[in-house]
């Protein structure tokens, strides 16, 4: 396939730098005391549509069965950094199919970050392709790759990113008032919380909850919109290890039930529940072995 020419290099714009904050954490609180489904703060629909993209769903079809849900071809981004230019991925390839399950690793600055960014539609490159299940979404606007994001990617972000404010219940909801009737919110939600084994707990808020449960919340609302790829930026960082284990064999349950998952990790231990691991150094792949 003809690859496209390499477009020329942007320093970061501020809306890539604003959908970043979206995998590192940097959601706002909002400011109202209490929290109703059917009215909205502003601040509250802001922090919803960071975790929704914002954007209603539709009903658009996706890659047939046997379409891989990711492959890349030659991807490069670099960024400009004062008068430096800095190669953060290098001409990347490769391919996840339908159902797998797949670890990412690398060293601090060795580019799985932006990898993941590109991945998960926050970032789009400078030069070569990435299909989304058979759609090529390399060169999409902010907004058509905020839908993307609603609609197929399913983050769970380290630091979980609970809103504070919110029931367990309530922030699973968040992903699904702008694609679902609102009779069918709470039901969906409930389902997913139920799914991550927290039904008992539905009603508490984050600070009632422990670490692991609060991950499992965040599990639970990556899960509700039924999405294509489950993206995890190392889930078991900020939990102890008894806790991170239970929350990687919560990952293999899903796994085993279909899901297709890539996990962003450092840690070999997390990395030993996928089915292949690949490795990148200094923005290029390095290994990319089956287990």
């Amino acid at each position: 396939m003809p690859s496209s020419p390499a477009s020329p290099i942007p320093a970061q714009s501020k809306d890539t730098a604003n959908e970043e904050s979206i995998l590192s954490g940097a959601a706002t609180v909002p400011s109202s005391p209490a929290y109703s489904i059917p009215a909205q703060s502003k601040d509250t629909a802001n922090n919803e549509s960071i975790l929704s993209g914002g954007f209603a769903k539709s009903k658009d079809a996706v890659g047939a069965k046997d379409t891989p849900v990711i492959r890349t071809e030659s991807l490069t981004r670099t960024y400009r950094m004062g008068t430096a230019e800095v190669q953060a991925v290098k001409n990347v390839s490769f391919t996840i199919q339908r159902g797998e399950f797949v670890a990412l690793m690398g060293a601090s600055g060795s580019g799985k970050s932006t990898l993941m960014h590109l991945l998960g539609c926050l970032d789009t490159p400078n030069s070569g392709h990435y299909w989304l299940e058979g759609e090529d979404v390399s060169r999409l606007s902010t907004r058509a790759r905020a839908t993307i994001r609603n609609r197929r990617i399913g983050f769970i972000f380290q630091s979980f990113n609970l809103l504070p404010r919110l029931s367990a219940l309530d922030n699973v909801t968040l992903p699904l008032m702008y694609s679902v009737a609102q009779k069918s919110v709470r039901k969906r939600a409930g389902e997913a919380i139920a799914r991550v084994g927290l039904a008992s707990r539905a009603n508490h808020r984050p600070n009632e909850l422990s670490g692991g449960e609060r991950q499992r919340v965040a599990i639970a609302r990556a899960l509700v919109t039924a999405p294509s790829l489950l993206l995890a930026d190392e889930p078991t960082g900020n939990l102890d290890s008894k806790t991170g284990l239970e929350i990687m064999a919560l990952l293999g349950e899903l796994h085993r039930d279909g899901s297709t998952i890539l996990i962003v990790t450092h840690d070999p231990t997390v990395a030993g529940f996928a089915e292949r691991v690949i490795v990148m150094q200094d923005g290029s792949l390095m290994s990319n072995e089956y287990f």
